[in-house]
């Protein structure tokens, strides 16, 4: 009896040592679960506009087969429910979504497997919960990021040699124009507009296999690209947005999957750690609403999507910034 109270009093002795030792954002006492997604889903988009957090379309993978989803759900924050919206003509994932004049843009992407491409671009009303096809992409390609600077939606990157490719879209004369290829090529970026700026970061080479962490940020006005400083950590499969002008890099993926959370800061040039999500994550998708950040979906170890939904009010924390991560090969949902 003396011998097992012993041990169970160095087993808590050795606990309450491993939680004093723990930094306080480890335990992501920052994020709380919310009701899951009706529909479980990796490589999504998603958005906020009027109160509401929207994720659309997406895939998920079985029997080796990988299936694109046309399904758009709405949550409400008020409620904490879920509503089932006009599902997206075009069942796709890994593609680009930009908010402007009121709509969301549905940019290229992949409606099967993760090698095909299409140019296809819809649009999405809120109010009217209504599609509207527009003008295709010049460019056919899938992984591609996208974002919307002065009314205007520049389409990034992409896949099967379409890294450097780089496309404008004005919803105003729905036509497309053709840009100067971009200083780095890569595909999976994450693209966010800030005060009139495009930032171009992280996401994957060429060859699909080594994630990346290469900052650029574009100024339209001036057509010109300019080198900032590297995310502290090389990853791709993530999500992003913006919270308080800052960009939020979620999740992600460098050797297995990440729960990782980085926050950039343009007017300061440096990056900080954020609280890092409940339990890591690849191909999330995340948007910014009312100050606080939504992440729904993704996975945690392929095949398997999952329908949960986190937010966070994720204050910068100045933290120290880790080691940038090894290298390692990057997985995708295919049929390899």
């Amino acid at each position: 009896m003396r011998t097992n109270h012993k041990r169970r009093s160095i087993v808590r002795l050795m606990l309450g040592l491993a939680l004093a030792h723990t930094p306080a954002f480890a335990q992501s006492q920052s994020w709380t679960r919310l009701a899951d997604m009706p529909t479980a889903r990796l490589m999504a988009g998603a958005a906020a506009m009027g109160g509401k957090f929207y994720v659309i379309g997406g895939c998920v993978v079985q029997d080796k087969g990988v299936t694109a989803l046309s399904v758009v759900e709405a949550y409400d924050p008020a409620t904490n429910i879920w509503q089932a919206k006009a599902p997206m003509p075009t069942a796709r994932s890994s593609f680009g979504l930009a908010v402007a004049g009121g709509r969301i843009f549905v940019v290229g992407g992949t409606p099967s497997d993760t090698r095909s491409a299409i140019n296809e671009v819809e649009a999405y009303d809120p109010v009217s919960d209504h599609w509207t096809a527009v003008a295709k992409m010049p460019t056919a390609r899938s992984q591609v990021g996208a974002a919307a600077v002065g009314g205007k939606i520049y389409a990034v990157g992409g896949n099967a040699g379409h890294e450097l490719v780089f496309e404008v879209y004005d919803p105003v004369t729905d036509r497309w124009a053709t840009l100067p290829p971009l200083p780095t090529a890569r595909r999976n970026a994450g693209v966010v507009a800030i005060d009139d700026r495009l930032f171009v970061v992280g996401g994957v080479t060429p060859d699909g296999w080594t994630p990346v962490a290469t900052l650029d940020e574009y100024d339209p006005t001036a057509s010109r690209w300019a080198v900032r400083p590297n995310a502290p950590i090389a990853k791709t499969d993530f999500a992003v947005t913006v919270q308080g002008g800052q960009i939020v890099v979620i999740g992600g993926f460098n050797r297995h999957a990440l729960p990782s959370v980085e926050a950039y800061d343009p007017k300061s040039a440096k990056w900080t750690v954020r609280p890092p999500l409940p339990v890591p994550t690849q191909f999330p998708a995340a948007a910014s609403l009312d100050g606080k950040i939504f992440v729904a979906g993704g996975t945690s170890k392929l095949p398997l999507a999952t329908a949960t939904l986190f937010v966070g009010d994720l204050d910068p924390m100045a933290a120290p910034m880790p080691s940038p991560a090894a290298t390692g090969k990057h997985q995708e949902p295919s049929l390899k």
